[in-house]
């Protein structure tokens, strides 16, 4: 095979984590729980070259974005005892380092490629192990619909991600009001190195296991709004940490908070009928039900701050493209 290209969507995380318990295998502090976005993602191309290269959106990367793909690649190239380097070109349907997991798809993306190029034959535990080392939450990405990506102090082996959709919720929308499309000025990966200085860290470990646990009988159970309301305690508790890590990380701005006040309202005035996150970055996204879609939409668009609201119903697996 001279070229493999695969398909990846994004996913955005119901129960966050923030940190590692082991940063040269990327294995997250906490286990996580994330539904996948249709028709949002990465796709990339991949072929043996001279020497690497990152093409992202058409242009030539030489930037942290390329250090991190190079970095994978070495991981690759030591992990399976190849010498080869690779041409990679890259399209995000998403916006780049703006908070809405395009390094989710991008890695993953890149991880199904490079193993249909290379006939790696990997499962796909397997397969979601390997896109963690780039990108953590690029593992739900590889399972696609809801998936739980574990983590904890655990061996490499079993930090893997694993499908677990029940059908109640295969209804589930996602409008993404867009606040900033700009790239955040701090990344995740840089942010989570600085979690341990909050003294919040310890206390947000311990309830995102229970949290997980919650949630994990709620999407078994259809609990939308359990769901829904350990979601939002969950990105609340992360965005703690993060603002009272030393030095403080705020990816909040005025819109942020204007939406996220919006989804409260409606929630008081017309019941929970939906529920908010917010993962790295300024960028809100609201879950509802298929069933409440136009309502909840007609509210949200009522933020005169709102100009741009993506929408997203659940996404699948990533998934090799035919040449």
């Amino acid at each position: 095979m001279k070229e493999s290209i695969a398909y990846a969507n994004a996913n955005i995380a119901l129960v966050k984590y923030w940190g590692k318990s082991n940063q040269e295998f990327n294995i997250p502090i906490v286990p996580s729980l994330s539904m996948t976005l249709n028709n949002f993602g990465t796709t990339t191309s991949i072929k043996k070259n001279h020497e690497d290269k990152l093409i992202l959106n058409g242009q030539h990367k030489n930037d942290n974005s390329f250090i991190r793909v190079k970095k994978f690649l070495d991981y690759i190239r030591k992990t399976y005892s190849i010498t080869d380097h690779f041409l990679i070109e890259s399209s995000n349907t998403i916006p780049t380092a703006a908070g809405l997991a395009s390094s989710s798809s991008a890695y993953a993306s890149i991880s199904l490629a490079i193993n249909n190029l290379l006939n790696l034959n990997l499962d796909q535990k397997n397969l979601s192990i390997l896109s963690r080392i780039g990108s953590a939450s690029a593992a739900r990405s590889i399972t696609g619909e809801i998936s739980v990506l574990y983590g904890g102090t655990i061996k490499s082996e079993e930090a893997y991600s694993e499908t677990i959709t029940n059908h109640q919720f295969s209804d589930l929308v996602v409008l993404i009001a867009v606040c900033d499309e700009a790239p955040k000025k701090i990344s995740s990966r840089d942010g989570m190195n600085n979690a341990f200085s909050s003294p919040f860290f310890n206390k947000f470990v311990a309830e995102s296991h229970t949290d997980f646990k919650e949630a994990l009988t709620a999407i078994k159970t259809g609990d939308f709004i359990t769901l829904g309301q350990i979601t939002q305690y969950s990105t609340l508790k992360m965005h703690s940490v993060m603002w009272t890590s030393n030095p403080c990380i705020n990816y909040w701005i005025p819109k942020s908070l204007e939406v996220v006040k919006k989804v409260q309202e409606i929630q008081e005035k017309l019941g929970f009928i939906c529920f908010f996150t917010l993962d790295a970055g300024p960028n809100v996204k609201i879950f509802c039900q298929k069933k409440n879609r136009d309502l909840v939409k007609k509210e949200i668009l009522k933020v005169i701050s709102v100009t741009n609201l993506l929408e997203s119903t659940m996404g699948g697996k990533a998934y090799a493209k035919n040449l």
